[in-house]
């Protein structure tokens, strides 16, 4: 047999050239590869970069909220409600139960005396409300028993953690309170309702006879 001597070479330029058009597409696949990584990374950090925008601004807008003026809450045992005002002026209000139904709570305002900013946390002053005097949280009055749907209340009041722990509400309405909750904000827990004499310019006004 004989062999043909100028194949050879021609074989190994053709070969050459296919290892060199795989090496490119190999460095063409590595460099789009890279570029899409490379795009992947930019969108993940300007994503994240949009969350922590979107975060600080809520959080500028809640502070702005809290700053302007203080929220009142009253929660009524006679109503079966909390109402929430803000600068005199009502925001809403909700159904709440609580946890012995029949059983008195007393009156008992809390008050937020300071406010951290960095933490969120507060710091409070209680005060329980003895019946029969006048009280003024920008109005209260206490003077008398407290009937619910004709009947009489049956056992001791709550102290006030006691009564503090007996309000129940959805974590709807709590985080609403929350949000707005600040320096200078307050929360009465009462069996009594409110007076029509609450309204515009007004804080709670609570008629308890």
């Amino acid at each position: 047999m004989r062999l043909d001597q100028t194949s050879a070479p021609d074989a190994r330029s053709v070969l050459e050239g296919q290892i060199a058009e795989a090496a490119a597409a190999v460095d063409a696949a590595r460099s789009n590869d890279a570029a899409k990584s490379k795009a992947a990374f930019a969108a993940a950090v300007a994503s994240r970069d949009a969350e922590d925008a979107v975060d600080k601004v809520e959080e500028a807008a809640k502070i702005a909220e809290r700053g302007t003026e203080p929220i009142a809450v009253y929660v009524s045992r006679r109503e079966g409600k909390v109402f929430v005002r803000q600068g005199m002026v009502p925001l809403f209000d909700a159904p709440v139960t609580f946890r012995e139904p029949n059983r008195p709570l007393g009156t008992h305002v809390f008050q937020v005396m300071g406010a951290d900013n960095a933490s969120g946390k507060l710091t409070w002053k209680s005060v329980t409300v003895p019946e029969n005097i006048s009280f003024s949280q920008s109005a209260l009055d206490n003077r008398g028993p407290v009937r619910r749907d004709g009947m009489a209340s049956v056992g001791q009041p709550s102290d006030v953690k006691g009564a503090l722990e007996r309000v129940q509400m959805s974590d709807d309405v709590r985080k609403r309170i929350s949000e707005r909750l600040w320096l200078n904000g307050s929360i009465t827990i009462s069996d009594h309702g409110i007076s029509n004499e609450t309204g515009k310019g007004t804080d709670f006004v609570v008629l308890t006879q």
